[in-house]
């Protein structure tokens, strides 16, 4: 045996005891020797190494035990030994593993290579939980234990002591991931999902090849996907999103992914970045707003025919449909009129029969729309009603384009209906649009629609007719095309776009209302001529009646001229009937004073007659 004592030796630097058939155990005291650097007990048959070695941590250099009759575990003191040399070989009665600090943070222990003692996976585990903060994890059963057996720690599987498995969502992770994480070459499922995980995806991970679950989403990472990833040829699974990854996804074996849920990743509008993330292999898209949506075409989409990547594309196809029914139609009418009926040609006695044609037409493309201006004669009137069909065509062609699922498209109005859970493998469709909804929005739009559609086609049959002149049969068929087309035309970008966007009953009516309302613009517009019309004509007879009212009062004016020069007259007449009755007057007084005299005469006389006839 080693004695005891060995504590008053406190110069001691090198005690080398090998080779001297010693038993029992190494000394307690020897641990409290500061100066020493070097103990060497080898091939010997010791059976104990005392826990108090550890205590030597700041000179000790090297320890050499091997080949003794050790027994038990290796004391986990022995870790605290930084930039010692350990070895311990050839002692066959000790209990594995070795202790976790001392096979990850020693260099020079004998045993460190030995997967008995020290498995390369508990390692590699080891450095996976420092490389992301593995002291701050929500749990992290048994990974700090010494020995306690990695495929016993929490969130590892393992399949005959090979680990295949690490599932460590939501608890908390951050750091890095270290592109050792290689190493575990037979992990099949690697779930490091809701996290917070900085940097890079390292592209080693593409070293996985027995990989079959991914999830490294709702994370931090950022920058580019590494191409390694399409070594990965049994992926089953990929979830990716809810990161900051731009560029292009390396191109994968998909044919593994069987479910809707097996490939996703932030390939949806609106991103972070100024390009999306180009994945045309994903299964779902998720955009910047945690919205997601399958890239499987809906049941609209399934139906589209051969040939076209969208409904835009299809539109130039649909346009050529309606134009080629307007045109069988507007045959058939005038074979049918003329061979079936054997109508006669137009003559002068069908005045009345095409001008009841005429009102009848002018009712059916409605009296209070743009649209009846394409039966008159007024070249203007026509081109106006052409510019606001075009205007609505356009308007309608924005909707339909607006509706297109395109993952790379910010202009897209495509509403994205899919949740992915942090804490769920499978994603799901949150839409609410049941069949009631779509109901409703064919009430509504065959309630609006239905009578255009069928006026329209009663216009192609009456240019059909030969009683009306061609220049008739050409504005009817014109009126007919135009009506057929705006209704029909606007069932087609109403049902894509509620499609792409209506997720709720209220959705699909508040949409259908937008697209009916477009179809009547030209009633607008129509209702604001008549309107402005009224308001010119109302402007024009006050004008009118301006101009009445002044010459009124310019011939009120002349007749005040002509009455002030009468006026002017008269006065001056008046005042010479003044001097005249005042010469008058005068002459008056001069004859009353005449007669007086001659009164007074007279009276003289008759009082001298009797006195004449005394004297007779």
């Amino acid at each position: 045996r080693i004695p005891s004592g060995w504590a008053k030796l406190l110069d001691l630097a090198i005690l080398d005891l090998s080779a001297n058939k010693l038993t029992g155990i190494i000394p307690i005291d020897i641990g409290n020797l500061p100066q020493l650097q070097t103990l060497i007990v080898s091939n010997n048959e010791l059976t104990h190494i005392p826990s108090e070695l550890g205590n030597l941590a700041d000179n000790f250099k090297e320890f050499d035990a091997s080949n003794n009759a050790l027994v038990g575990t290796i004391p986990s003191e022995l870790g605290s030994l930084n930039d010692c040399k350990i070895m311990l070989s050839g002692n066959e009665l000790m209990e594995p593993p070795a202790p976790l600090d001392l096979c990850y943070d020693f260099t020079d222990f004998d045993l460190k290579d030995v997967p008995k003692w020290c498995p390369p996976e508990r390692n590699i585990l080891k450095q996976f939980f420092e490389s992301t903060m593995g002291g701050d994890w929500i749990e992290n059963i048994n990974w700090t234990d010494q020995y306690v057996d990695h495929c016993n720690w929490q969130g590892v599987d393992c399949d005959d002591s090979v680990v295949t498995g690490l599932n460590l969502s939501n608890n908390g992770l951050s750091g890095q991931l270290m592109s050792d994480i290689s190493k575990l070459n037979a992990i099949k499922i690697l779930d490091l999902s809701d996290n917070d995980i900085k940097g890079v995806i390292p592209s080693e991970i593409g070293e996985l090849g027995n990989l079959t679950h991914l999830r490294l989403s709702f994370n931090s990472f950022r920058d580019t996907i590494p191409s390694e990833l399409s070594n990965l040829h049994h992926l089953k699974l990929l979830h990716l999103h809810g990161n900051r990854l731009w560029g292009e996804m390396p191109n994968l074996n998909t044919s593994s992914f069987v479910t809707r849920s097996s490939f996703i990743s932030d390939c949806g509008i609106p991103t972070e970045f100024y390009i999306a993330l180009n994945c045309s292999e994903c299964t779902i898209c998720c955009n910047s707003n945690g919205d997601c949506q399958s890239t499987e075409p809906n049941s609209l989409e399934k139906v589209k025919l051969k040939g076209f990547d969208d409904f835009v594309d299809f539109i130039p196809v649909f346009a050529a449909l309606l134009v080629g029914f307007s045109f069988i139609v507007g045959i058939a009418s005038s074979l049918h009129d003329r061979y079936w009926k054997n109508s006669p040609p137009r003559s002068e006695t069908e005045e009345s029969v095409s001008a009841n044609d005429k009102k009848y037409a002018l009712d059916s493309i409605g009296v209070d729309s743009v649209y009846s201006f394409i039966l008159g004669a007024n070249w203007y009137a026509q081109a106006f009603a052409v510019l606001v069909a075009s205007f609505q065509i356009w308007a309608l062609f924005y909707f339909v384009s607006a509706a297109v699922m395109d993952f790379n498209n910010e202009k897209s109005d495509f509403v994205y209906s899919w949740k992915c859970p942090r804490n769920s493998l499978e994603c799901s469709d949150e839409s609410d649009l049941q069949w009631q909804g779509w109901v409703i929005f064919s009430i509504l739009m065959a309630a609006h629609l239905l009578k255009d559609i069928i006026n329209g086609v009663k216009l192609l049959l009456f240019c059909g007719k030969r009683r009306h002149h061609f220049s008739s049969k050409i504005r009817y068929f014109w009126g007919g095309l135009f009506l057929t087309w705006i209704s029909a035309f606007a069932l087609y970008a109403s049902v894509v776009y509620n499609y792409a966007i209506a997720r709720s009953i209220t959705d699909i009516i508040a949409n259908a209302v937008i697209i009916i309302f477009v179809v009547d613009v030209d009633e607008y517009l129509y209702k604001g001529i008549m309107a402005a019309k009224s308001f010119w004509d109302y402007k024009a007879a006050r004008e009118e009646e301006i101009i009445s009212l002044e010459q009124r009062v310019n011939e009120l004016s002349n007749s005040n001229s002509a009455l002030e020069t009468r006026v002017c007259e008269l006065s001056q007449q008046n005042k010479n009937l003044t001097t005249t009755v005042c010469e008058l007057s005068d002459s008056v007084d001069v004859l009353s004073s005449s007669a007086s005299r001659d009164r007074d005469r007279l009276d003289a006389l008759e009082q001298m007659i009797p006195l004449y006839r005394l004297d007779t």
